[in-house]
């Protein structure tokens, strides 16, 4: 019995060396060149830790599993009905480049996008009484609330279980507040489905000199939902996510961070014996 589990336990490990590429970011260059690492929006880190700044010779990113291209749209375009089948790569629904170009920001105006499979294209409610209602789905102005385009239907935890919008969906749930001021219940974007589930959640909030967007991860294992902080995230990790110390070993030694947390959760799932 020994014997078996110790060549299940080096057959996982051979298996997750071999194919660790399938669990970093990558980009396509103009000269189509391959670079695996981990996508940071404003730069590529690549393997050996070099930064790769994002710029037009990037043609196509992978990000947390889907690929994104480069694509030189308007807002016009990019909100035109021959295109709604295309998602920005931060998830936003306009493109909002009306502001003069700084050429040291010029990242932020390169955008790219993922184009939804053909079954994944429409926005779709459940609400409680576990009817279903179809509609595209948008974020409401600035702040990360929802509503339906063209519909009075307001969307909000007392009126709706899930909704799935640009191919993800999204759970009201319970949860601890991200911060102090924050909601107790919220919809949570479920980004990795797996023995343990991600979630993202965005809040913009007021940072004194203007309104400033944040991104939040939740995991979740047998029910328990947890929030991630930048600051205690090894130890949550390890507290968590107790099973596999190869994955442990990575983040103390810093191949992967709190900005990673798509591979971490990915990772764990495919190469951790339960």
């Amino acid at each position: 019995m020994k014997k078996i589990i110790t060549f299940l336990i080096i057959f996982i490990l051979f298996k997750s060396f071999s194919q660790s590429n399938n669990f970093y970011d990558y980009i396509v260059l103009n000269n189509n060149d391959t670079i695996f690492g981990r996508y940071q929006t404003e730069y590529f880190i690549d393997l050996t830790g070099k930064k790769i700044p994002i710029s037009k010779k990037v043609v196509s990113i992978k990000k947390n599993g889907l690929n994104y291209e480069y694509k030189n749209l308007t807002n016009k375009e990019f909100t035109s009905a021959k295109n709604d089948s295309l998602i920005r790569i931060d998830g936003n629904d306009k493109l909002e480049i009306n502001k003069k170009v700084n050429l040291l920001n010029f990242h932020k105006y390169l955008f790219y996008f993922h184009k939804l499979k053909k079954n994944m294209r429409k926005d779709y409610l459940i609400t409680t009484a576990k009817d279903t209602i179809f509609g595209e789905i948008k974020t409401r102005n600035i702040i990360h609330k929802f509503k339906f385009k063209n519909k009075d239907f307001k969307i909000n935890g007392r009126n709706t279980i899930k909704f799935r919008k640009d191919g993800f969906e999204y759970f009201y749930r319970k949860k601890r507040r991200a911060y102090l001021t924050d909601s107790k219940y919220s919809f949570l974007k479920l980004i990795l489905k797996g023995k343990v589930n991600l979630y993202e959640y965005k809040t913009t909030r007021n940072t004194g000199y203007t309104l400033g967007e944040e991104t939040h991860y939740y995991i979740e294992r047998d029910n328990k939902l947890t929030l991630l902080t930048k600051y205690r995230f090894y130890k949550i990790i390890k507290e968590a996510l107790h099973e596999n110390k190869l994955l442990h070993k990575k983040i103390r030694n810093k191949e992967l961070n709190y900005f990673d947390i798509y591979m971490i959760i990915k990772y764990f799932n495919e190469y951790t014996i339960f």
